[in-house]
């Protein structure tokens, strides 16, 4: 539980960087599969639990009701 807790409080401290670099497509753009993906944006989803693509506005204002 608080390796849980300690993961999610260091996350978080990241989330605001990480909202920056989701307009900076050709270098946090990746290929998998086939698929084009933002690794800022599935960074974001995987710290918070949340998917609002790449609307920093909405990850803005969710950050900011954390």
């Amino acid at each position: 539980m608080l390796i849980a807790l300690l993961w999610f409080v260091v996350g978080m401290s990241a989330v605001p960087a990480l909202i920056g670099f989701i307009d900076y497509e050709t270098d946090a753009q990746v290929t998998v599969n086939g698929k084009s993906l933002n690794m800022a944006v599935e960074q974001l989803k995987s710290i918070t639990g949340q998917d609002f693509g790449t609307d920093k506005a909405k990850w803005k204002a969710w950050y900011d009701n954390q």
